[in-house]
């Protein structure tokens, strides 16, 4: 194997979405040499690649005023509102919702501020094991490959990537949930709300299926940044993003669908007389894929009931919320009955017989029903900044992951303000939403 450049550190974070931003300034605050890789030349996931810019799970969806985050995603949220990048009050009231541009901005200025060796358009594609370790990393760039090696190693490509290299145990649903390709529009006219507007959304999208005019779609949700836009998530994607056959088919898919989609609000929806599309996701927005096996894995019940634990590192407060694949169309139930805000444990985040590599986001340890809570942004950055903590105590202590005392690791998220338990869930406390 030929490698073009060779790096090593203390702490590599593969992923630069909302988990990995978490991660990496989490771990370069503590004092590791941090290292962050990200395939996109921009951090934020798919908050900003698919368009999906919204916090969800960062407030309590049985109370939309309570903050069950804190630490690096409050930070997040209140840069997001010093440059005015947070979006109207004109949204449902359980998110939070941003510019996507705005977020790239914020998470530029974190990670330089923090000390953390950006690479972008670098992603891992390999990983050499020794024994119950990752040594070393491969990812590739324009200059071919890269080998990174280092004390620890954080998980947050979405798809378990670098754990799946690693040899690391896996669950994959059978039906994953769909795939969605975002976009925005501009030039809507009135000034009817959200609610009414998602409303007359998905009455034109039923009818229009109904008559044979319509593809595959979900709800229509509809989210503001600014007066006149809208960003939609409707369309209604089969596949496994895991597979580079099926990621191409959608992304096509998605395109026509998207044009179908508008056409339909056009022709049906006075306020979308003149609308047009402003821009579409880069790429598919992912919801499952890969779920790591950790040393717990977490379950419906753990979200339902809000079992504790010995070893919270963060809260989820997000419903269950499973995207059909079964060719049903339209809204799936997921908000009726939304959870009390519950403990995510350290143990699921610790990657099953792999002494050094953890996971963040999307592909912790949980069931398929667990995983359609965990899975979103805000609750992603929240369990990032939970790895990169403890991979940095780890490192200036120079000892395993698995050997730091919880108390310790307990000690210093509280000092960070992260919000461990339900008691701890604060008030809006000045964060607002854009005008």
């Amino acid at each position: 194997m030929r490698i073009a450049e060779r790096r090593k550190c203390d702490v590599l974070v593969c992923g630069g979405g909302t988990a990995g931003l978490g991660a990496a300034v989490a771990a370069a605050r503590g004092g590791a040499r941090t290292i962050l890789l990200e395939r996109h030349g921009h951090c934020g996931g798919i908050c900003v690649s698919s368009l999906v810019h919204t916090f969800d799970g960062a407030r309590s969806c049985r109370d939309n005023s309570q903050f069950v985050v804190g630490g690096i995603p409050r930070e997040v949220i209140a840069r997001l509102d010093r440059l005015h990048g947070l979006a109207l009050d004109d949204n449902p009231p359980e998110t939070l919702n941003f510019d996507p541009e705005a977020m790239k901005r914020v998470s530029d200025h974190m990670l330089r501020e923090a000390g953390v060796t950006v690479y972008y358009h670098l992603f891992a594609a390999e990983v050499l094991r020794e024994g119950d370790r990752v040594a070393a990393v491969i990812a590739a760039g324009k200059e071919g490959l890269w080998e990174i090696r280092p004390a620890v190693v954080i998980d947050t490509t979405g798809d378990g990537d670098v754990s799946y290299f690693a040899g690391a145990q896996f669950e994959k649903h059978s039906l994953l949930q769909t795939m969605s390709q975002h976009f925005r529009m501009g030039g809507l006219t009135g000034d009817r709300g959200w609610e009414v507007l998602e409303q007359e959304c998905r009455r034109a999208m039923d009818k229009a299926y109904a008559e044979g005019r319509a593809p595959k779609y979900g709800g229509p949700w509809l989210i503001r940044i600014r007066p006149g836009e809208i960003t939609a998530n409707c369309t209604r994607l089969y596949g496994d993003g895991t597979k580079t056959e099926d990621l191409s088919r959608a992304e096509m898919q998605g395109r026509d669908d998207m044009v179908s989609i508008l056409e339909i609000f056009r022709h049906d929806i006075p306020d979308f007389r003149s609308a047009y599309v402003l821009v579409s996701g880069s790429e598919i927005g992912v919801r499952e894929t890969r779920r790591i096996v950790g040393d717990y894995q977490m379950t419906a019940a753990d979200v339902l009931e809000g079992r504790s634990h010995a070893d919270p590192i963060a809260l989820g407060s997000w419903p269950i919320d499973i995207h059909p694949a079964d060719g049903r169309v339209g809204v799936h139930p997921h908000k009726e009955d939304p959870p009390a805000p519950y403990p995510i444990p350290l143990r699921a985040l610790l990657v099953k017989d792999i002494a050094n590599l953890m996971v963040a986001g999307r592909c912790l340890s949980a069931t398929h029903e667990a995983h359609g809570s965990t899975r979103v942004s805000g609750t992603a950055m929240a369990t990032g900044e939970a790895c990169g903590t403890l991979a940095a105590l780890a490192a200036k202590r120079g000892v395993g992951l698995r050997e730091v005392p919880y108390v310790d690791l307990q000690q210093q998220l509280l000092t960070q303000g992260v919000i461990l338990t339900s008691a701890g869930a604060s008030s809006h406390n000045g964060a607002r939403r854009g005008s």
